[in-house]
Order: structure tokens, then C-alpha cells, then sequence
């Protein structure tokens, strides 16, 4: 039986596209949900919109941020993000990877709801939880540790179709099995906009192409495989 082989310049472009493919691939997946900018923002790749951190405009209340956005002001180009933008965030930044996903429809004052278990089921021991990489690069308001765990907590105020304050509510815990990372979106948070309180902040985004945001740049290793390609294109195209 005969066994057809591949000439070599074809075995090797095969080889270094299935490479780039599969580098690419892995890329697009380190890319997706949200990205760190480590410039006190995230961006969530499904909408391209910028995200301040949490802990940024804790110290100012609604009313007090929502005066400092025009031009020359302390939050220029940043705007406070609507209740489509946290739904958006909500659902793209939670859904896939949460133990426990709840929707109560949109009619409800807390329509959605994610959880996310730090309990190994094997060992019954702390493990870390799908949602701990997304939240470390959210950051957080307020820290409220106790002795046995870490817990961060986060309230970020939103302004809500019907013109009401709207919160996303999360809890962030650490070292303790028995406890998981919660989040829920209110479309009503009564709170008085004008009070500035611990643990509350304004959510604000902005366009990833306002000036100012650092997209971060490709896999590394992904663009030296593309030149890779490039060239073993160009060297079998001479033979």
C-alpha cells in the first residue's frame, strides 16, 4: 500500500498555518470577556466600551461625579453608563461562567442574578471561583474582610431606563469554601444620588476610541508565527 506524502514545502506551510491558526485561536480566547488595561480600567470585548475601575469614584457622590464629566473636569470623556451598558457588561462578563444563573425578567427590580461557588467538590476544599479573574480586574470599592475570609465589596450606581439610580450589587469573597462570589442588577437602588456612601461608586465608561484608552496589544508569540508564515511563504515561493 501506497502511503501519499506531502512534498515538504507544502508539509510545511501546512504545519506553520495550523500553527498560526491554533495560536490565533488560543489568542481570540485569552481576549475574550473583559480585558485588564491596568490603567485603572477594563474593557468589555463584546460592546468595546472602557470601564473605570471600581474604587475610582468612591469618594464622590452620583450628583458630585456626575458634574465632573465635561470638558477640562476631572472624568472628561467618560460618561455614566446606562442600564443597557450594565446589562450588556452583566451578561457578557458572567453568564458563561457562572455556577448559578438567575433571570427574573425584566419587570423585576433585580432582574438578574450570578453566582459563582469557591467550593471544591472533590476535595470539599477553597478553590478559586470562575469569576475571580473578572473581578480582580473590576477591582472593588470597599474591603470587609473578617477574620476567616476576604470579602471586597462593590455597589456601582448606574442611571436606569425609567431615569431612577439603578446598582450593581457584588460581593467578592476569598478563603472560604463555604461562601461564593454574588452579583445583581437593581434598575432601582434607593440611595440618595447626592450622599456620598462607602462602598458605592458611578459607573462610567467610554468608547475604546476616546484618546486615552490602552488597548492591550496582540499575543506576542501570535505575531512572530504570522511573520514566521510570511517568510516560509516568500522562501517556497522562490524554490
Amino acid at each position: 500500500m501506497k502511503i501519499k506524502c506531502l512534498p515538504f514545502a507544502k508539509a510545511a506551510k501546512t504545519t506553520v498555518a495550523a500553527a498560526v491558526l491554533s495560536m490565533c485561536s488560543m489568542v481570540n480566547l485569552a481576549q475574550a470577556g473583559i480585558i485588564n488595561t491596568n490603567n485603572d480600567s477594563f474593557i468589555d470585548q463584546e460592546t468595546q466600551l472602557e470601564w473605570m475601575d471600581f474604587g475610582i469614584t468612591n469618594q464622590y457622590s452620583y450628583y458630585q461625579v456626575s458634574s465632573m464629566l465635561d470638558a477640562g473636569e476631572t472624568f472628561a470623556g467618560w460618561r455614566i453608563a446606562s442600564e443597557d451598558d450594565v446589562f450588556s457588561l452583566f451578561i457578557n462578563a458572567f453568564h458563561d461562567d457562572a455556577d448559578t444563573w438567575v433571570d427574573r425578567g425584566s419587570q423585576s427590580p433585580a432582574p438578574l442574578s450570578a453566582f459563582a461557588n469557591h467550593h471544591d467538590e472533590i476535595t470539599g476544599l477553597y478553590k478559586s471561583s470562575n469569576f475571580d479573574n473578572t473581578l480582580d480586574a473590576m477591582s472593588f470599592n470597599q474591603d470587609s474582610s473578617q477574620t476567616t475570609y476576604e470579602m471586597y465589596y462593590s455597589v456601582g450606581l448606574f442611571k436606569s431606563n425609567s431615569g431612577a439610580l439603578g446598582g450593581l450589587y457584588i460581593n467578592d469573597y476569598e478563603n472560604d469554601p463555604e461562601r461564593r462570589d454574588g452579583l445583581s442588577l437593581y434598575t432601582t437602588w434607593n440611595v440618595d444620588g447626592g450622599v456620598q456612601i462607602n462602598g458605592y461608586s458611578t459607573l462610567l465608561v467610554r468608547d475604546t476610541s476616546s484618546p486615552g484608552t490602552e488597548v492591550p496589544e496582540p499575543s506576542t508569540l501570535a505575531i512572530l508565527a504570522l511573520g514566521a508564515l510570511g517568510l516560509s511563504f516568500r522562501r517556497f515561493k522562490k524554490n
